[in-house]
C-alpha cells in the first residue's frame, strides 16, 4: 500500500459528518466517490508537532499493512496533503461499548452471541500474536461491531512487534480498567498474555454490560483486582515478589470470590464460560491461557460448526477434545451405518440375481415342451410344468433359497400335484 499525496487523492472522498475526536486526531464519515462506498477517515493532528508524524500513527500504518484478517479492521489507504495525514478505513458505525449501552436495561447478549463475539475477538488477537504483534490497548471502544454482528479489532496505535529476546517495553499502555497486574506492578517485559487479560475483562463486560475492574488509579485498580481474585502470593504467582512495584507488607489479604456471583444474576455465562474467564485472569502470565488455547475451549463448541465454516477445520478451530471425540464417534457411526446399508443392498442384489438365475434355469428346461405360452387359452396346461414359474414351483424355490423347511414345501407340492386339475365346464 502506497501513500497518495496531493489533492487528487483527497478529492476522491466527500466528507459527510464527524464521528469522534481523540488525542491524535478526529474521525469523520466520508463517501468514496469512485467505489460509491462509505468509509471512515482518520485525520491525524500534525500542527504544532515538532517531531512530525506521531509514533502511534506510524505503528498503526505499519502494522495494519500486514494484518489482513476478517476480525481486524481494514485500512484501505493513506493520504498526505499539505502537512496533513489521513488514514482511510472501512466504515463500521458502532463500537462494542455503544452496542452494549444501546441495549435495554433488562436486555443482555445471548449465550450464542457472546460466544460468537468472544471467538471473533480471540481469533483476531491469535492472528496478531502468531505474527508477533501485541495490540496493547484492548477495550470495548476499540472493538467495532457491524450491523450484521461481525466483530473487528481497531486502533493499533499502541500495537508493537515483539520478538526473542524480549526487549523492555513501556508500562504506559492499555487503558487502566483492562491493564493486567504485571504491567500495573511495573514489569518491563511482557508478552501476548497482556492482551489475553484484556480479552477476559472484555468477555466479563459483554456478559453483564458492566466493567469488571473500575479503578480510578493504578493502586485502586490493583486493589479491585485483589478483592475479586484474592491478594496474590508466591503460591499463585511465583514471581510476584520480583515485580518492581509489589509490596507485600501493608496490603490487605483478600480471599478469592466466586466470579459467577461477582458478575451478577443476569449474565448468560455457564460454568464453562466462567472457567474460561478465570483462565484468562490468572495472575502468573506464564500460566495464563493463550489466545490459541482459548479457541480450543469447550465453551465455544456450540458455535464450532459456524466458526469452522469461516476459518476452516484446522488447528485451533478443530474444537475441544470432547468435541473432537464426539465428532469421531459420529463419523464412525455414520460409516458403519453406510457399510451396513451397502452390505444389505449387496445381499439383496445377490439374492435377486440368484432368484433370477433359478427362474431362467426352470424356464429353459421346459422350452421343448412348451408349444403355446398363452395360458389363458390353454385348458390342458399342467400346473407341475408351469413355464412361468408361478404357483407351487415358485413357492418351492423361494422356500429352498431361504433355507426354510424344504421337506414341508416338497410334500405340499406333491400333494398339489397328485390332485387332478379341475377343468372349466
Amino acid at each position: 500500500m502506497s501513500i497518495v499525496t496531493g489533492k487528487a487523492g483527497l478529492n476522491r472522498y466527500k466528507r459527510l459528518d464527524k464521528l469522534g475526536e481523540g488525542t491524535y486526531g478526529y474521525v469523520y464519515r466520508a463517501l468514496d466517490q469512485e467505489k460509491n462506498l462509505i468509509v471512515a477517515i482518520k485525520k491525524i493532528k500534525l500542527e504544532h508537532n515538532e517531531e512530525g508524524i506521531p509514533a502511534t500513527t506510524l505503528r498503526e500504518v505499519s502494522l495494519l499493512q500486514h494484518l489482513k484478517h476478517p476480525n481486524i479492521v481494514e485500512m484501505s489507504g493513506v493520504l498526505y496533503d499539505q502537512g496533513e495525514l489521513y488514514l482511510v478505513f472501512e466504515f463500521i458505525d458502532r463500537d462494542l461499548k455503544a452496542c452494549l449501552d444501546k441495549m435495554a436495561h433488562a436486555q443482555y447478549p445471548t449465550a450464542r452471541q457472546l460466544k460468537l463475539w468472544v471467538y471473533a475477538l480471540t481469533e483476531g488477537i491469535r492472528f496478531c500474536h502468531a505474527r508477533r504483534i501485541l495490540h496493547r490497548d484492548l477495550k470495548p471502544q476499540n472493538i467495532l461491531i457491524s450491523d450484521n454482528g461481525d466483530l473487528k479489532i481497531a486502533d493499533f496505535g499502541l500495537g508493537r512487534e515483539h520478538g526473542l529476546p524480549m526487549k523492555t517495553l513501556t508500562h504506559e499502555v492499555v487503558t487502566l480498567w483492562y491493564r493486567p497486574p504485571e504491567i500495573l506492578l511495573g514489569k518491563k517485559r511482557y508478552s501476548g498474555s497482556a492482551d489475553v487479560w484484556g480479552i477476559g475483562c472484555i468477555m466479563a463486560e459483554m456478559a453483564n454490560k458492566m466493567p469488571l475492574f473500575t479503578g480510578d488509579s493504578e493502586i485502586d485498580q490493583l486493589f479491585q483486582i485483589y478483592r475479586v481474585l484474592g491478594t496474590p502470593n508466591p503460591s499463585v504467582w511465583p514471581d510476584v515478589n520480583a515485580m518492581p512495584d509489589f509490596k507485600a507488607q501493608g496490603i490487605p489479604q483478600w480471599k478469592p470470590k466466586d466470579l459467577a456471583k461477582e458478575l451478577g444474576p443476569k449474565h448468560r455465562l455457564d460454568a464453562d464460560g466462567i472457567e474460561l474467564i478465570q483462565k484468562t485472569l490468572i495472575y502468573a502470565p506464564n500460566r495464563r491461557i493463550t489466545a490459541k488455547q482459548m479457541l480450543l475451549h469447550r465453551w465455544f463448541d456450540e458455535v464450532r460448526e459456524e466458526m469452522k465454516a469461516v476459518f476452516g477445520a484446522g488447528f485451533p478451530h478443530c474444537g475441544s477434545p470432547e468435541y473432537q471425540k464426539e465428532q469421531h464417534r459420529l463419523k464412525y457411526q455414520n460409516i458403519r451405518e453406510v457399510a451396513v446399508n451397502v452390505a444389505d443392498g449387496a445381499k439383496e442384489e445377490e439374492d435377486r440375481k440368484e432368484l433370477d438365475e433359478e427362474h431362467d434355469e426352470d424356464y429353459s428346461g421346459n422350452e421343448e415342451e412348451e408349444e403355446d405360452t398363452d395360458l389363458e387359452n390353454d385348458e390342458d396346461v399342467d400346473i407341475g410344468h408351469n413355464p412361468r414359474g408361478d404357483g407351487p414351483w415358485k413357492n418351492h424355490r423361494i422356500m429352498r433359497r431361504a433355507g426354510g423347511r424344504q421337506t414341508a414345501a416338497v410334500e405340499n407340492l406333491n400333494v398339489n400335484l397328485s390332485q387332478p386339475m379341475e377343468q372349466d365346464e
